[in-house]
């Protein structure tokens, strides 16, 4: 009995199919390696020691295969073409954040504004006991509330105490009254304000007779001090009244018998 035909295979067909898979990894390894990077990556960008990767590479017709290690800052390897950007944007942010903490770090080490000495002949305000403004304090019929206090020296003053003060502004502090140590041996009736637009104050001669009663709001008495946001106001014994207010600064002034003066 005669046996079916067998069918006819091109001699070369088995080589090639067998030849295919190591040429094409061959040529898919060559052109992975030596192809040149697109973007390189700055020097501050790869470390003192770069990371290693590896990656298989097919040999022996994919039967077996071996591991290589690569720099990733060596020259020609294949890496995303979105890296150098990357690296580009991580160096930027990390300089910005350099930055943000060093102005946080000198804020936080700096004194405040408030820490400003005040001069000779002031006296020192943590010695006197604070009361509450809130009883200093009376409703206006429109604009911010203000608070106002009397002294035992006929001296009456004031000040903004309702709301925020801002940067620009200073808080108003005024008093009125007979102010000792401004004429020796004479009584004179003066007034202590902001010196213009401020931030300085100033103490002036009203030119009014004495003898008037300054005694408009709540009695401050020896020993105790008011304060709102950045304004403080003492009196002491001795005919002393003293304020500070710290919105721009130190300024204020000081009433006393051995000299009154402003700053």
């Amino acid at each position: 009995m005669q046996g079916r035909p067998r069918p006819r295979i091109h001699p070369v067909t088995p080589r090639l199919k067998m030849a295919a898979p190591r040429m094409i990894a061959e040529k898919s390894w060559r052109r992975l390696v030596t192809q040149p990077r697109n973007r390189r990556l700055q020097s501050s960008c790869c470390p003192t020691t770069p990371p290693t990767y590896t990656r298989r590479r097919l040999a022996g017709g994919g039967a077996e295969g071996r591991t290589q290690s690569a720099n990733l800052c060596d020259e020609h390897l294949p890496l995303r073409p979105d890296r150098g950007d990357m690296c580009n944007v991580a160096n930027v942010a990390t300089r910005w954040l350099a930055l943000i903490s060093a102005l946080v770090s000198m804020s936080c080490t700096s004194p405040p504004q408030h820490a400003a000495a005040q001069p000779p002949g002031f006296p020192d305000l943590g010695t006197f006991a604070p009361v509450p403004v809130e009883s200093y304090i009376e409703p206006p019929e429109k604009g911010p509330p203000f608070a106002y206090f009397s002294t035992p020296y006929n001296i009456s003053c004031f000040f903004e105490a309702g709301e925020v003060i801002p940067a620009w502004a200073e808080q108003a502090i005024t008093c009125n009254g007979e102010f000792p140590g401004m004429d020796s041996g004479s009584c004179v009736v003066g007034r202590a304000a902001a010196a213009g637009m401020g931030p300085a104050y100033a103490l002036n001669k009203t030119g009014h007779p004495c003898g008037g009663q300054f005694s408009h709001g709540k009695l401050l008495d020896v020993g105790q001090k008011v304060s709102a946001f950045n304004a403080t106001c003492a009196v002491g014994s001795d005919h002393l009244v003293a304020c500070l207010d710290t919105t721009q600064g130190h300024h204020g002034f000081v009433l006393k018998p051995s000299g009154s003066f402003a700053f």
